[in-house]
């Protein structure tokens, strides 16, 4: 499970991700000028780089979102690595005690490192931190990308293209989705398993009640209640990484989904798949 602190700093690594799941409505040859990314917030920035990302042609959207993983990975790299919880807090005027120290030198060395500090912290702490680390990262995101055109932080990330970071960027975030989505559905697939021998050789009804059934107590027919003995078999909906959704459809194993909410796919036989970034059947390595 994320904890509250990684949730915090990877709230802030989805930039292009958001963007990313705009509408790409057709538009007028003269709406195509280079677009300026403007912010005083995380917030304005992501409603900025979405704005940006209806105008552009979808040639340079690739670019534009490469471009943004490579400097959000530089970014986390410099303001988190080798930096312990009280020094990111201290950035952030906050509270102040020793913690374990963020020894990552790669993103997702860097985010795992932090869940491992969010778990000896106390709550309080794990508060503290949780603000702080957003805090920072906000700050440091707004300054790389606040007033520059698409090209222009197209150019800052060529210009970085000798640093780690920055050549290892994509395949570091592609790994780390693929390695999570994975893991979710191998123990989503045990979970239902076992959910099928408490309930009479039958899976949860997915057809008409989603993830309900396996994210609330059940009885033996499978009815939902808080006095039931069975479940839950999952504390949450899982979500699949590489899509940044939960939602379940039906289909052959051929299906090509094209539902954006959607992150799984059930075959006939009742076998749970996990879905691609383009709406296939992930395969697996």
């Amino acid at each position: 499970m994320r904890m509250p602190l990684l949730i915090a700093l990877s709230g802030v690594l989805l930039i292009s991700s958001l963007a990313a799941q705009a509408p790409q409505p057709e538009v007028a040859s003269t709406q195509l000028a280079n677009p300026v990314l403007r912010a005083k917030t995380m917030a304005e920035l992501t409603a900025s780089a979405n704005d940006a990302k209806r105008v552009m042609p979808k040639q340079k959207q690739e670019a534009f979102e490469q471009a943004s993983d490579a400097i959000t990975a530089v970014a986390t790299v410099r303001m988190f690595n080798g930096k312990s919880v009280d020094e990111i807090i201290e950035q952030a005027k906050a509270l102040q005690s020793e913690n374990p120290v963020f020894r990552g030198k790669t993103v997702p060395e860097i985010l795992a490192s932090i869940e491992d500090a969010a778990r000896a912290m106390p709550q309080q702490k794990r508060e503290a931190a949780a603000q702080a680390t957003g805090a920072v990262m906000e700050a440091e995101m707004i300054k790389m990308f606040n007033g520059k055109t698409v090209d222009e932080i197209i150019e800052q990330a060529k210009a970085l293209q000798n640093d780690p970071a920055v050549q290892t960027a994509v395949r570091d975030r592609t790994s780390d989705e693929l390695s999570s989505t994975i893991s979710t559905l191998q123990s989503v697939r045990a979970q239902l398993e076992l959910y099928k021998l408490q309930h009479g050789d039958r899976y949860p009804d997915f057809a008409a009640q989603g993830w309900n059934q396996v994210v609330n107590k059940t009885d033996e027919s499978g009815e939902v209640a808080a006095s039931g003995k069975f479940g839950p078999y999952l504390q949450y909906e899982p979500v699949n990484a590489i899509r940044k959704a939960s939602g379940l459809v039906r289909g052959a194993i051929d299906t090509v989904v094209k539902d954006a909410k959607a992150g799984w796919l059930q075959t006939p036989d009742g076998k749970i798949h996990a879905l691609d970034a383009e709406g296939r059947t992930l395969k697996q390595p």
